[in-house]
This record gives structure tokens, sequence and C-alpha cells, in this order.
């Protein structure tokens, strides 16, 4: 009974940690995509100006 509570917390500790990674990596994704769009925007508008 004690042994299986401890996996229980262990495979809950490790599928978190996953959970983590993911949304980590979603988030950096994102942000990269946003800074992106933000540049693109910005140069559009840049241009836009200019003209």
């Amino acid at each position: 009974m004690h042994n299986s509570n401890n996996a229980a917390v262990r495979y809950i500790d490790s599928s978190f940690g996953i959970m983590l990674l993911v949304v980590l990596l979603v988030t950096g994704i994102l942000a990269v995509a946003l800074m992106e769009l933000l540049v693109d925007t910005l140069s559009d508008v840049g241009i836009f100006f200019l003209i």
C-alpha cells in the first residue's frame, strides 16, 4: 500500500513536471511569435509613415 502510494505521488510529480515543461515551451513559442508579429507590424507602420 505504502509503495503504491509513493509511486502515485512520483507519477503525479513527473507528469506535473512534463506539463510545466510543455507550458514553458508553448509560452516561449508564443512570445517569439508575438515578438515577430510586433516587429512586422512596426516595420509595416514605419514604412507606412515613411511613405
